[in-house]
């Protein structure tokens, strides 16, 4: 066993760090983007926190923040854009550890659900509480039943997602530990659309039995593209990491964390032969980072750097997505990303690697996803956060000083256009560094502001914001894929993808569900591809860019109307019309129809197929079946399917039959004698 005099003679050698006092975030250089602290002009000046959530709760258009799940502030929009606390007002002063948006009831108004859990189930646990948005500006707590989302182990974070893709948002809680470090079981909860929830954590498959490990984040995401949310739980204590994958099958999980790459890379002591060990994970953020059409993956690590530690703690994890080629399996990048590793002690160490979350966005507008990492502990002065711009090829800069952005000791962090000018801005807890007294200090609430729209006015963006219609209301889990063409050759050579999410990263953080996309230096217009969570999509060509563009679920666009026009007594045939009607702006790609003409006696199908249904064009389809005399009831059944739109679920759907007035009129249904009796 290592003694403590092997630490004793270690040399510290600690990266150069910014110049300490002043104020946090001053722009650098001139002619990059910068970014500028507006703490005490937009409000939130001496305000303390260090989890957040970005969400519209008034539906007033402007983007409010909630601080730890407990402090609520509205932006109050132009032209100062000013942040006013609401809590007391809103009703949402309880202690809790942090909280995320959603719209659990589908009602058109952002819902809050907080987690309760603190340091260790040791400590005096506070509730978990689910917050129903009462649309005037205030929030009911909604009482603690077998159907509402709760438990009694102290839940550090959480995240919704629509599993079970049913139109109702589903609920990941997240539990850490106690004083012992051991684990309390995660849980899950899926949403039965009537403002209830059934704890679905075994029937998912998402169960961590006896074996729990003490959770710190989960993010959801369909890593491989295939309609369905899966979901990655970050687990601490340098133990593995989940990779739930979704079947598809009433909301049935496989874990698939080792076989995916994912789990963390496995290690044995090399003195006590103890393991396998992995990674103290905090939390995580998904990303096409490379912009191949697939997410990848960034892991926050807390990595000890000691002779004894060290080489059984991992360091932060970058997952480069493999797509479907690579069997959507996943590569550690890291060391080739430009995002530097801090090497094990040996005569010299440069201390731990103190990360403990992330957020992604595309901070300078030039089309890729940079990297925000915040850092812990207050007695460290090279604990302060990084800024990681991508260079376009997934590896990554660090320019945290020359972009002004920069503090000490901060836990958590979420992006968001607050002001609506374009360039996305990030808020963020910690303070600044203190050389004489060798700590950190005045510890506040951080807004940065993003100047790109002073220093780099040439560069272009979007940004859309979606509604859900029979997908959740806050369309949480859609995907938006934006392709530009850059040189004006008819081609997209910038092809970009974002998700709107429900939490993420560690202790349940959000980033704006309003999708921002940078789009450098474009010329003209681009194309916009709505992937919704229900199936359904969403074409936009030639939008215009530096616009909010909101857009709206389309629903069934497809109108149907189905009557028999004919029927001749010889020899019983019936000839059914179907008038199909395109509703919606976007052409119906290859319909199908497949007329089912039923009666006591039987059932007669006949198929018919259009190709192209123009926007807004009607077609009436003409189908012979053979067609019983009226002495019984009959019906009149159709299933449809089409490329697009996708209808989701398929299946019969009845039509009222409406006979010619030549035509007999059906008569009541009379049950054969043997059948009277019962």
């Amino acid at each position: 066993m290592l003694t403590s005099m092997t630490v004793l003679f270690l040399l510290v050698q600690v990266p150069a760090h910014p110049s300490d006092g002043g104020p946090i975030g001053a722009p650098a250089r001139a002619g990059e983007v910068t970014f500028m602290n507006v703490s005490v002009e937009t409000g939130l000046s001496g305000i303390r926190g260090n989890f957040f959530s970005w969400g519209d709760y008034n539906n007033d258009g402007y983007q409010d923040l909630l601080i730890d799940g407990r402090k609520l502030f509205r932006n109050s929009g132009p032209p100062g854009y000013v942040f006013i606390d609401q809590t007391v007002q809103a009703g949402i002063d309880a202690p809790v550890n942090s909280g995320v948006f959603g719209d659990f009831d589908n009602d058109g108004w952002l819902d809050i659900f907080c987690g309760g859990g603190r340091g260790s189930s040791d400590h005096p646990q506070y509730d978990d509480i689910l917050w129903h948005n009462e649309r005037d500006g205030t929030f009911r707590r909604v009482p603690v039943s077998d159907d509402v989302p709760h438990d009694t182990y102290p839940t550090v974070a959480s995240g919704w997602a629509d599993v079970d893709r049913d139109g109702f948002i589903d609920l990941y809680m997240v539990n850490y530990e106690n004083a012992s470090y051991q684990g309390y079981s995660d849980f899950f909860w899926t949403n039965d659309g009537d403002g209830t929830f059934t704890n679905a954590t075994v029937s998912s498959n998402m169960s961590e039995h006896d074996h729990p490990y003490q959770g710190r984040g989960v993010s959801f995401c369909d890593f491989d593209n295939d309609g369905f949310q899966d979901a990655y739980v970050s687990n601490y204590r340098i133990m593995r990491n989940y990779l739930y994958h979704n079947t598809g099958f009433a909301g049935v999980m496989e874990e698939i964390a080792e076989k995916a790459g994912v789990e963390g890379h496995e290690s044995y002591h090399p003195i006590t032969r103890d393991g396998p060990y992995y990674g103290h994970s905090l939390g995580s953020s998904w990303g096409d980072m490379d912009n191949d059409g697939d997410m990848d993956l960034w892991v926050t690590n807390l990595a000890h750097k000691d002779v004894y530690r060290g080489p059984i703690c991992d360091d932060s994890y970058l997952f480069e997505n493999q797509g479907e080629e690579g069997g959507w399996t996943f590569r550690d990048v890291r060391a080739e990303s430009g995002i530097p590793v801090k090497p094990l002690a040996g005569m010299i160490t440069e201390g731990d690697e103190l990360m403990v979350s992330s957020a992604l966005a595309d901070y300078d507008n030039d089309g890729d996803l940079d990297l925000f990492i915040p850092q812990i502990y207050g007695n460290i002065d090279y604990a302060y956060s990084y800024l990681f711009r991508n260079e376009g090829d997934m590896t990554f800069r660090e320019v945290g000083d020359e972009a002004g952005l920069r503090v000490f000791n901060t836990y958590g962090s979420a992006w968001c256009d607050y002001d609506q000018d374009g360039w996305i801005d990030l808020v963020t807890g910690g303070g600044n560094w203190n050389a004489s007294s060798g700590k950190t200090e005045n510890y506040q609430v951080h807004l940065f502001r993003n100047l790109g729209g002073d220093t780099a006015p040439d560069r272009h963006w979007l940004e859309l914001k979606l509604v859900g219609r029979e997908s959740n209301a806050a369309a949480i889990g859609a995907r938006v894929h934006v392709e530009a063409d850059m040189d004006g050759d008819g081609e997209a050579e910038l092809r970009m993808m974002r998700d709107v999410s429900g939490g993420t990263a560690a202790h349940g953080q959000q980033d704006s569900m309003v999708l921002h996309f940078g789009l450098f230096d474009v010329k003209g217009k681009v194309d916009v591809h709505v992937e919704w969570p229900m199936g359904r999509d969403t074409y936009r060509e030639d939008v215009d860019i530096d616009d909010i563009l909101e857009l709206f679920e389309p629903m069934n666009p497809l109108e149907m109307e189905l009557k028999i026009a004919d029927v001749s007594e010889d020899n019983g045939d019936a000839r059914v019309l179907c008038a199909v009607n395109n509703t919606s702006e976007q052409e119906i790609d290859h319909l199908e129809l497949s007329i089912l003409y039923g009666y006591l006696g039987g059932t007669e199908e006949r198929s018919v197929i259009v190709k192209d249904i123009p926007p807004y064009s009607p077609e009436t389809l003409e189908v012979i079946a053979d067609a019983p005399p009226f002495e019984g009831l009959q019906w009149v059944n159709v299933v449809y399917d089409a490329s697009y739109p996708p209808f989701s679920p398929e299946g019969s759907e009845p039509f009222m039959v409406s006979p010619e007035t030549n035509i007999p009129p059906v008569p009541v249904l009379e049950l054969p004698e043997e059948m009277e009796e019962n």
